[in-house]
């Protein structure tokens, strides 16, 4: 995306449902999460949905190999961890 040029809708609905997911805990918020990935995906077929799809599933793994189940652990510290560069604001 060239600055100053208005963004794609993925690129706008993304990130919000992105950060939205590092911070789902419990089964039901992911599931909500991903209901919401996967009509996003629907509707635009990006690729990039599928990226975002794998980081909050390696998230939610990784939290809960750590038993984090109440999300104490910080999401930007889980990606870091997880090699992802994203940057969280």
């Amino acid at each position: 995306m060239t600055q100053g040029q208005p963004c794609h809708t993925w690129v706008a609905m993304a990130m919000p449902l992105f950060t939205l997911g590092c911070e789902a805990f419990t089964e039901d918020q992911q599931a909500f999460v991903m209901d919401k990935i996967n009509k996003l995906e629907a509707s635009i077929g990006s690729l990039h949905v599928k990226g975002i799809r794998q980081a909050l599933e390696d998230v939610w793994k990784l939290r809960e190999n750590l038993g984090d189940h109440e999300g104490t652990l910080c999401a930007s510290q889980i990606l870091i961890e997880l090699q992802y560069n994203i940057i969280l604001f």
